[in-house]
């Protein structure tokens, strides 16, 4: 995956990690208009999967016999609550991607999500051509 230096710019001014865009991709639906995003109801489906998947690894670690398996489950609870966490930060994170190219990353919300349904896609594809060509490797 590459991000174009206008991409890196904007991770760091919105406080945006790798890690962040990584599970966009992979977890999001593509979206015509503009990119690439997580649903909130798939959001809410994979937060609830992850909380139960991390609800019976406390409960096995807590009828865990010997230290071996305690710490053992205790990795998979650290592990899930890493997963968790990078679940939550990608609420209202789209990502703008084009030949395995990051072009850009923001934060939606009502008012941007009403500016982009008016945009023309002639308009969108236009500015993503002129990015597409300045990518970081």
């Amino acid at each position: 995956m590459n991000i174009t230096m206008h991409a890196e710019v904007r991770l760091q001014q919105r406080g945006i990690s790798r890690g962040v865009i990584e599970a966009v991709i992979a977890l999001g639906d593509f979206d015509s208009r503009d990119g690439i995003s997580i649903s909130r109801r798939k959001l809410q489906e994979l937060l609830a999967e992850n909380k139960s998947e991390m609800f019976a690894a406390r409960k096995r670690r807590n009828a865990a016999q010997n230290d071996d398996k305690r710490q053992k489950f205790q990795r998979i609870v650290n592990e899930l609550q890493r997963r968790q966490r990078l679940l939550e930060r990608t609420e209202n994170v789209r990502v703008v991607y084009l030949s395995d190219s990051v072009l850009t990353v923001y934060r939606t919300s009502e008012t941007t999500q009403k500016h982009i349904g008016r945009r023309s896609c002639k308009a969108q594809a236009e500015s993503l051509s002129y990015c597409d060509m300045v990518t970081v490797h």
